[in-house]
């Protein structure tokens, strides 16, 4: 019953790991030279466009930032460290250091005064099967996006979503609105490997897409990364007021950011542990350029169905135990 395990959703399981990975110096870099040699070797799933390495961006960077910002006593005092809500707006600025901010002295004056009470929690990533709205299924988005937070998980969206790859819950800590459901939004995050820049993608990212259908009364970011292009560079753009269009009381808003390479420059945070820029990029090298087309684990599924077809993928037993063997051609 192996093929069919999924990737459990358990923030006890994720804080326990990521104090495990942050505990003693020099255990994140060796946990993640072991996952880089997983994924020469196919083992691993490298994903289709970048997925892989953004997934750890994000999580390795909200872990390094919760670890600066709690002193020891409040990380003496709270079990689970890793699963506490984080300001966006440092956060941002931990993350992109401080050029993520629109040029423009009124666009980021707009931004700072939008997302002051914003935040974040995510302790680890759940995949989607499925595309987040589907036609004709009535659903409420608020309280999808809620849920998410209170479990600590961002999202991991199916491949062929469009518009997005990545949701991040977002709340907002001001006491407005009826309840939690008024105070959520999200930030949307697209992945790009390829080595031809996509400027323009983030401008595409809408949340009221038939497919996303994830609007709220609070403003909310969307992100590209473009991590195969070697040129490193960082811009945004926020509006300074809301559409005309738009009904009262809801702000629909967005911060747009693009980030272009992946470096320590676009991603400075990277440089807080020895060793750490080092080994994502060379994550980052390899999911642009795996060794094998595809995982062991789907080959092995095949090889699990011994007999099903005449093909060598069912029937060359023997593949399993060179990996080179998986991926001879018919």
């Amino acid at each position: 019953m192996w093929r069919f395990t999924s990737y459990p959703s358990e923030p006890y399981l994720s804080s326990v790991a990521a104090h495990l990975l942050h505990k003693t110096p020099g255990a994140l870099t060796t946990v993640l030279a072991c996952l880089e040699g997983k994924l020469d070797s196919g083992m691993i799933a490298v994903g289709q466009s970048g997925e892989l390495v953004s997934r750890l961006l994000w999580l390795l960077g909200k872990d390094l930032f919760a670890t600066q910002s709690f002193d020891e006593t409040t990380t003496r005092n709270q079990e689970l460290l890793y699963c506490r809500s984080i300001p966006v707006l440092p956060f941002l600025e931990f993350f992109f250091g401080m050029k993520f901010w629109p040029a423009d002295d009124e666009q980021k004056t707009a931004a700072r005064e939008a997302f002051k009470n914003a935040r974040i929690n995510f302790s680890h990533w759940v995949a989607m099967s499925d595309n987040i709205s589907k036609e004709g299924v009535k659903w409420n988005p608020r309280e999808w996006i809620l849920r998410h937070w209170y479990r600590t998980c961002a999202i991991q969206c199916c491949h062929g979503q469009p518009r997005t790859d990545k949701m991040i819950p977002m709340y907002f800590d001001d006491f407005s609105g009826r309840n939690d459901q008024d105070r959520m939004s999200s930030i949307f995050i697209s992945d790009k490997a390829g080595e031809n820049d996509s400027p323009r993608d983030v401008n595409f990212i809408d949340r009221t897409h038939d497919s996303i259908n994830c609007s709220t009364s609070r403003p909310y970011i969307a992100i590209t990364l473009d991590l195969g292009v070697q040129d490193e560079s960082i811009t945004s753009t926020f509006p300074t007021s809301t559409s005309e269009r738009v009904n009262a009381g809801v702000d629909n808003r967005c911060l747009r950011i693009y980030a272009r390479g992946m470096s320590a420059e676009t991603y400075p945070f990277l440089n807080k542990v020895e060793g750490l820029f080092q080994v994502m990029k060379q994550v980052a090298v390899r999911e642009r350029a795996p060794l094998y087309p595809s995982p062991i684990e789907a080959r092995l599924q095949d090889l699990f169905k011994y007999g099903s077809t005449s093909s060598e993928r069912h029937m060359k037993w023997e593949a399993g135990r060179d990996p080179r063997l998986l991926f001879s051609t018919e």
